[in-house]
């Protein structure tokens, strides 16, 4: 974890927080989260000084080129969570569209917008 990318995460959060509605801060799995209208979209992994994001199951990190992207598999003895990247310091300059992408899942799951 590096102050930095702890830093640009929650600038990340505000800048959303102020754009929209129904956008906060919260928590996941005891990480800092950003939620809209309470579902987590995007966290912050402390321990890697990683983001997660909620992209959908439809999103293919590989037409991206996000480097230090993949699966999220927080778990030892459990498969990948389906839907949510992982991307780790060495791909934070992507961590501002993503989290627009998962917002925009989220929104079109809950709004149908």
């Amino acid at each position: 974890m590096t102050d930095t990318t702890q830093k640009q995460f929650e600038d990340i959060g505000a800048r959303l927080i102020d754009e929209g509605e129904h956008i906060a801060f919260g928590k996941m799995m005891s990480a800092p989260a950003i939620t809209y209208k309470g579902k987590v979209i995007a966290f912050y992994r402390k321990k890697s000084g990683a983001m997660a994001f909620r992209v959908g199951k439809d999103f293919d990190v590989s037409e991206q080129n996000i480097p230090g992207a993949g699966e999220l598999n927080p778990f030892k003895n459990r498969p990948a969570m389906k839907g949510w990247l992982n991307v780790d310091d060495e791909g934070n300059d992507h961590w501002g569209q993503l989290v627009r992408h998962a917002l925009s899942v989220m929104q079109t799951e809950l709004d149908g917008a």
